[in-house]
């Protein structure tokens, strides 16, 4: 009987994960794939996520989006996740590759207050077509959106670069 009662428990929590539950939990480099009906156009948006920083309060996770539209043309962002028990107002996002430092900045990026103790910010990062050139050709990436630095391995790197050239 607790067998059956902890088999149904652990079905209904599964069941109730929501979209920040699954997004912490999804594998690094996994093509997630969704189709939008938009009044400005259908389009497919690949996503794919590149860095996490999981800790006790705060989660940081960086997705790397790639869409389809059905007029043929193609978009790329970063978007920028943050799940904490405070405040963290970010606002921008540094990439440093090969060739140079990029600064991304949201002015008006989502912010909601998730429960009592827990809020939700996301920052929505289009990447120009230089910079989408860059992406595909650098051997070294590092971001900033915080306090410290963040190295890319080179596996997320090459993942982000066949992510970029496929689908």
């Amino acid at each position: 009987m607790k067998k059956i009662l902890f088999i149904l428990g652990l079905v209904f929590v599964l069941l109730g994960c929501t979209t920040t539950e699954q997004l912490i939990y999804s594998e690094l480099y996994t093509d997630k794939t969704e189709y939008h009906e938009d009044i400005r156009g259908n389009y497919t948006a690949h996503t794919m996520s590149l860095f996490k920083d999981i800790q006790f309060a705060a989660t940081d996770i960086l997705e790397i989006q790639k869409s389809e539209h059905e007029n043929g043309t193609i978009t790329g962002a970063f978007v920028l996740h943050y799940f904490g028990s405070g405040w963290r107002f970010y606002e921008s996002l540094m990439i440093k590759t090969d060739s140079g430092l990029y600064t991304l900045e949201d002015k008006d990026p989502y912010r909601k207050v998730r429960s009592g103790d827990s809020v939700i910010e996301m920052l929505y990062l289009p990447i120009s077509k230089e910079m989408l050139v860059e992406l595909m050709s650098t051997k070294s990436m590092t971001i900033q959106y915080y306090a410290e630095p963040h190295q890319l391995p080179v596996e997320g790197i090459t993942r982000m670069q066949e992510f970029l050239v496929g689908n």
